[in-house]
């Protein structure tokens, strides 16, 4: 799997778990620490080109996810 896949991933998970868990985007922005206009621009699938690992790290223990789990795949179609 390359780079490029695993930042999908990780975008199209964080989109996924705000839409399954009922979280606002404000709710979910600040839960990551980001603005809302960043956590817009990530759902849809546009990394900026900065972006801190906190925001990695709180997805993960908010969710209780390992990396594997966030970045290897589809959360929705993992068993």
């Amino acid at each position: 799997m390359t780079t490029q896949q695993e930042l999908e991933n990780f975008m199209y998970n964080l989109a996924w778990l705000r839409k399954k868990h009922g979280l606002s985007r404000t709710r979910m922005a600040a839960i990551l620490g980001i603005r809302i206009s960043t956590l817009d621009r990530l759902e849809r699938g546009d990394l900026p080109e900065k972006l801190p690992a906190e925001v990695l790290l709180h997805l993960m223990r908010w969710f209780s996810l390992t990396p594997s789990a966030l970045l290897s795949g589809h959360l929705d179609e993992q068993p």
